[in-house]
């Protein structure tokens, strides 16, 4: 570990410090999706893209008021092609919210299905006589489970991502899943970067996301994490009516 610190901070010390010209080239040749010209070069694919996504590298090429740049050379331990490259991965992953919110609500009602089938199976049940067993009470407790079953499903994957429970606005939940995704792609479980988390994500959106914004989500994420692991999400629901 040791030998690896003195390596990163040599590669550090010796990496030349980024300008906008260097952050242009490396959108171009690095961090964006390219297409194989008839003379078999590579070229950077931007009529392939989605004008939203368009929008973002353009964005990021332009390097506005040095917020990449600064970034880059910030975080000079990291390769800065390849931070581009976890950006728009991250970025990508927070404009999967609108589905994962779905999903959840999907699994919200999938929960409460299950809740309402057990009742009326227990109150078939309650009606056959002693020792008797209704094989429609035990059709609809079999049908109660699978929903069950596909809640716990859907709630674990919402689980490993980076998604806030928080009631946020759409902007300010875009902004969070990417920090939140951003800074783990780029730090693992080591303490982020907030300052370049920042500055990066205010370049690629085009708003300015504060240095309180990104605490803020990446705070909630060890909170979520923390009690997450501590019960399925099947004992969380249990607990709760509880």
């Amino acid at each position: 570990m040791a030998d690896r610190d003195r390596e990163d901070s040599t590669l550090a010390a010796t990496r030349k410090t980024i300008t906008s010209d260097d952050v242009r080239r490396l959108v171009d040749h690095r961090a964006m999706p390219h297409f194989q010209g008839a003379d078999g070069q590579l070229r950077p694919a931007y009529e392939a893209l989605r004008p939203e996504w368009r929008a973002v590298y353009d964005r990021l090429r332009s390097d506005p008021d040095g917020k990449v740049s600064a970034a880059l050379n910030k975080l000079r331990k990291h390769d800065p092609a390849l931070v581009l490259a976890e950006l728009m991965l991250a970025l990508q992953t927070a404009a999967r919210l609108p589905l994962l919110k779905r999903a959840r609500d999907q699994a919200a009602k999938h929960r409460e299905r299950a809740r309402r089938l057990h009742e009326i199976a227990a109150d078939i049940e309650g009606e056959s006589p002693p020792g008797a067993i209704d094989l429609r009470a035990r059709g609809l407790r079999a049908i109660a489970d699978q929903f069950a079953l596909d809640a716990d499903t859907t709630e674990e994957s919402l689980m490993n991502g980076p998604w806030s429970r928080k009631n946020d606005d759409d902007a300010r939940a875009f902004a969070g899943a990417a920090a939140r995704d951003l800074a783990r792609r780029l730090f693992g479980e080591t303490h982020a970067d907030h300052a370049a988390i920042s500055m990066l994500l205010s370049a690629a959106i085009g708003a300015d996301i504060p240095l309180a914004a990104v605490a803020n989500a990446l705070r909630s994420t060890v909170r979520t994490t923390t009690r997450s692991k501590a019960k399925t999400p099947r004992e969380r629901v249990f607990s709760k009516i509880r």
